[in-house]
């Protein structure tokens, strides 16, 4: 049965996923503002346009917290064992 969404019983079930982000976000702030050192978030990036959209978002939010980000490239044809290799490293 689809959802009448002008319905205002429907309405009240909707989640504000901004405002929900933006809470997450502050606690995040405040957490990482107490650590004794940056944190730092390692991304695997492959040769790939979606790829390099999502590495640029990860890396921007990253910044906007506080933390460190390495960015490793790789193909697409990269095996599991290399994957873990750069793990590693």
């Amino acid at each position: 049965m689809p959802v009448n969404l002008t319905d205002n019983a429907a309405m009240s079930n909707l989640l504000d996923g901004k405002a929900i982000a933006e809470g997450i976000k502050k606690e995040l702030l405040q957490t990482i503002s107490h650590l004794p050192q940056r944190p730092t978030l390692g991304i695997l990036s492959f040769d790939s346009p979606a790829s390099a959209v999502y590495c640029k978002a990860q890396v921007a939010q990253a910044k906007s917290l506080g933390i460190r980000t390495v960015v490793e490239q790789a193909p697409m044809a990269v095996t599991p064992e290399q994957v873990e290799a750069v793990i590693q490293a």
